[in-house]
């Protein structure tokens, strides 16, 4: 080996490892205890009583349109052993930092030396500009699926000739966990499967008994994958809220703004110029690669199953177009999917050593490789200010943890930040008290359930309540509110320094069968808040009436802001009543706040 080669060979790795270390840093500094998102639906699975994990539909469950029990297995596997949710996180480093060691080597077994330009296998995979994926561990759905198509694409191009029969037979594996991985690995999997249908027909045909063993692999893993795509379509639904787009142009911008993705998350401020770079190292790529199909059929295997890995990332490319271009021209950009779009720029990589000429691949491959570093910057500022956000997000909320704030404060405080679903947020929080899971092993829990003390909502707690129901707290549209039977009264001490009072309350919204819209047809409630004093009559400081159903400014979330008297002194009533000539169906006013101050 050439000593050129040798010091290429000793800077990519440690570029590798430098890489590798810096990511576990990056985890290891911004990461969480306190699970975020996706994570959080896990919690449930992990409590000692719970039957989930043991039964097949909790891991055929769709996860709104994924099935993932490949990355179910990994996390859960991860957490049981290790009771800490950055442990996916870390998993995703380790397994991206292998497929990247593993491409660094492979290449130079291929091209018989290493090029400088090999480092771009690191810096597409190890770089803070991934922050949002290193930062969720149930991001295993897309670095697990990469890898698998990465290392597809290894074993087929290991050997000048066919693919033997142990090669034929991993391929086959990765092929069939491919849908296992949910969306991200079942839209990879059509290409692979032309390819491997190719190889099993021109295989099959030979005369060779290994050859024709390599060719029945690649023909089981075709029928068990196929039947296993079917059953992923056997009681699908796509979620409620799931919209899909037919405009060619949108698609197309999204998809070109996956792949330029490649370059880490800055592309969304330059996406004109990293398509471009995209589309001139894919096409140059692919050309090289069509010409190889000329060639011999050893050539046209290898040529056939680059193009057809270049074309993985494309078709996952376009349905993320199609599924999400409705949401607006960067979708396709969005950071979370910067994992993604490896296996084209990995394809394209190798189609160029193989079928281009050195003097073509090395300017090509050295010109991406430089493009890469020139965004590193960027990418590492962008991964480092999100790092940053989520980890003063969970020092806050493990602040509050540690001085024992109720469930229900950490919910309304953090719900946003955390889970929008505020009462499986609620639940989970629950689930990891119950757990002692980490932040909470020392949480002292007033153990008080919130549909008990359905006031905890409000700054100002009444003295007595006169009502035919019970207060309730619940939540609409996500929402936590007190709901107040409609004919209710409530009465509240009135502090010396009290100077104003200031409500939110409006009517729930119910579908009805005689208006589409939503609005009772009859619906009306009627509020005033009354100065009960020592002496005299008690003196109204606030009326209105609702009628939604004719006035649409009564529609919504009201607001009660009221002056207090000077000199007041007694208690303050609230009273809620049927408007005059109405009713209200619901038979309840929902409240979000109220505070005397």
């Amino acid at each position: 080996m050439r000593a050129s080669s040798r010091f290429a060979t000793v800077v990519v790795l440690l570029v590798t490892l430098a890489a590798w270390a810096s990511c576990h840093i990056y985890v290891a500094t911004y990461a969480s205890r306190m699970p975020f998102q996706d994570d959080l639906e896990f919690v449930p699975a992990l409590q000692p009583s719970s039957t989930e994990p043991s039964t097949f539909a909790w891991w055929w469950a769709q996860a709104n349109e994924h099935r993932i029990p490949l990355p179910r297995l990994i996390y859960v596997g991860l957490l049981k052993t290790t009771h800490d949710f950055r442990s996916g996180m870390h998993f995703q480093v380790v397994a991206q930092a292998l497929l990247a060691l593993g491409l660094v080597l492979f290449v130079r077994k291929l091209r018989g030396s290493t090029s400088f330009a090999d480092a771009l296998f690191p810096l597409l995979l190890l770089q803070w500009g991934n922050g949002e994926n290193f930062l969720l561990g149930m991001q295993i759905t897309t670095s697990v699926p990469t890898a698998l198509v990465c290392t597809f694409l290894m074993l087929g191009l290991a050997s000048a000739g066919r693919p033997n029969g142990r090669a034929s037979s991993a391929m086959g594996a990765c092929l069939f966990l491919l849908p296992l991985n949910g969306g991200f690995g079942l839209m990879q999997a059509p290409a692979l499967l032309a390819w491997s249908v190719y190889a099993a027909t021109t295989q099959l045909r030979s005369n060779e008994p290994a050859t024709r063993k390599s060719g029945l692999a690649f023909a089981v893993a075709v029928f068990a994958t196929c039947a296993l795509i079917v059953g992923y379509f056997v009681g699908f639904e796509f979620p409620y809220n799931h919209h899909r787009t037919s405009d060619v142009a949108a698609i197309a911008r999204a998809a070109l703004g996956l792949l330029a993705l490649n370059f880490g998350p800055m592309v969304r401020d330059v996406p004109i110029p990293a398509m471009l770079a995209t589309l001139v190292f894919g096409g140059a790529a692919a050309w090289f690669a069509l010409r190889g199909l000329r060639g011999t059929t050893e050539e046209r295997v290898r040529a056939s199953l680059c193009l057809a890995t270049m074309l993985c990332t494309c078709t996952i490319a376009l349905a993320i177009g199609v599924s999400r271009a409705i949401d607006g021209p960067q979708v396709g950009m969005a950071a979370r999917y910067s994992t993604l779009p490896t296996p084209f720029f990995v394809a394209a990589f190798l189609a160029l050593t193989l079928f281009a000429s050195r003097r073509v691949a090395t300017p090509l491959q050295g010109g991406a490789c430089v493009l890469m570093l020139a965004a590193l910057p960027f990418d590492t500022v962008i991964g480092r200010d999100t790092g940053r956000r989520r980890a003063a997000i969970a020092a806050e909320f493990e602040s509050a943890v540690h001085e024992n704030r109720s469930v229900e404060e950490l919910v309304a405080r953090f719900g946003r930040d955390f889970y929008p679903n505020r009462p499986q947020f609620e639940s989970s929080l629950r689930g990891l008290i119950d757990a002692r899971w980490p932040p909470f092993d020392a949480y002292k829990s007033d153990g008080a359930d919130p549909y008990d003390r359905p006031f905890f909502l409000w700054t100002t707690q009444p003295t007595a309540t006169k009502s035919p129901s019970s207060a309730q707290f619940r939540y609409l549209a996500d929402a936590p509110v007190v709901m107040l039977s409609a004919e209710c009264e409530l009465t509240f001490a009135l502090p010396p320094t009290a100077r104003t009072v200031q409500a939110r309350y409006g009517l729930p919204t119910l579908p009805s069968k005689r208006n589409s819209g939503g609005v009772q047809s009859k619906a009306g409630l009627r509020v005033r808040l009354l100065l009960h004093e020592k002496s005299g009559e008690p003196r109204v400081l606030f009326e209105r009436a609702l009628r939604p159903s004719e006035n649409e400014a009564d529609r919504g979330r009201q607001s009660l802001d009221v002056t207090l008297p000077p000199h007041g002194r007694g208690e303050l009533v609230l009273e809620t009543r049927f408007a005059d000539g109405s009713s209200n169906e619901a038979g309840w006013s929902c409240w979000t706040e109220f505070a005397i101050r």
